[in-house]
C-alpha cells in the first residue's frame, strides 16, 4: 500500500477500514479468476474496487502477485483529484 493510500485508510473508521482490507485480502487470494475493473480518462490505467461507498484505486503486478493501492475514499470524492 502506497503511503497516500495507507494515511486514508487510518483516517477511516476501524469498522470500514477492516471492511477494505478484508476485501483486499479476498482479492489478492483470487487474482487468477478476478477480472478487474478498469478505470477511464485520467485514471487510465487503474483499477477500482468496489467496498460499499468506498473505493479502492489500484495497479496489478500480475506475474509478483503485487496489488499496489494507490488511494482509498468515498465514491463521491475518490474520482475528483483526477490523477
Amino acid at each position: 500500500m502506497l503511503p497516500e493510500a495507507a494515511s486514508e485508510l487510518a483516517a477511516l473508521s476501524r469498522e470500514i477500514a477492516d471492511r477494505i482490507v478484508l476485501r483486499l485480502r479476498w482479492l489478492a487470494s483470487h487474482l487468477d479468476v478476478v477480472r478487474p475493473a478498469a478505470l477511464h480518462g485520467s485514471l487510465r490505467g487503474f483499477y477500482k474496487l468496489r467496498v460499499g461507498r468506498w473505493r479502492v484505486i489500484y495497479t496489478l503486478d500480475r506475474d509478483a502477485h503485487i496489488i499496489y493501492v494507490h488511494l482509498i475514499g468515498a465514491r463521491d470524492d475518490i474520482y475528483k483529484g483526477g490523477r
